[in-house]
Order: C-alpha cells, then structure tokens, then sequence
C-alpha cells in the first residue's frame, strides 16, 4: 500500500533498525484505530505480516529501483567519469 510504502521510506531514511514502528507505533495505531473505527478493526492489526519483513522487502525494492534507474542513466549518457577512493 501507500502508506507501507511511505512509512518504510521513513524508517530507511531514519536509518534505524526496522523493528522501530513495531515497537512503540503499532500498539498505538492499535489504540487509535480502536478508538476510532471500534474492536473489530483493531483487531485486524493483528493480522498483518512481520513490520520487518514487509520493511525490509521494501528497502531491497527501492535499493533495486535506485540501482537500475542510476544504471539505465549512465547508460544513456555519452561519457561519464568514476572515481574510487583509496582505503
């Protein structure tokens, strides 16, 4: 989803570890969706995949896309230069 999406790009540009939304956040979404859209909803958090690995799928998404747009332009780019730093 969108949302997904958009909060998996938070966490990756937070830099943190993935777990982070799982631990104070999705109690709390919990409680907010309880309280706004009744038990029933709420308890449909419940069924949602591992925050992790839905997370880290979608950093590996981006990652890919990053790669092969930066691929793709320098391939279309008549000279381009490198330059390595030394260790």
């Amino acid at each position: 989803t969108e949302t997904g999406k958009k909060v998996s790009l938070r966490i990756a540009k937070a830099g943190k570890p993935h777990t982070i939304f799982e631990e104070p956040y999705l109690p709390l979404a919990k409680e907010l969706t309880r309280i706004m859209c009744g038990e029933k909803s709420a308890k449909q958090l419940d069924l949602l995949p591992p925050l992790k690995d839905t997370v880290t799928h979608r950093i590996i998404e981006m990652a890919d896309d990053i790669k092969s747009t930066l691929v793709e332009r320098v391939k279309m780019s008549r000279c381009f230069s490198l330059q390595l730093d030394g260790l």
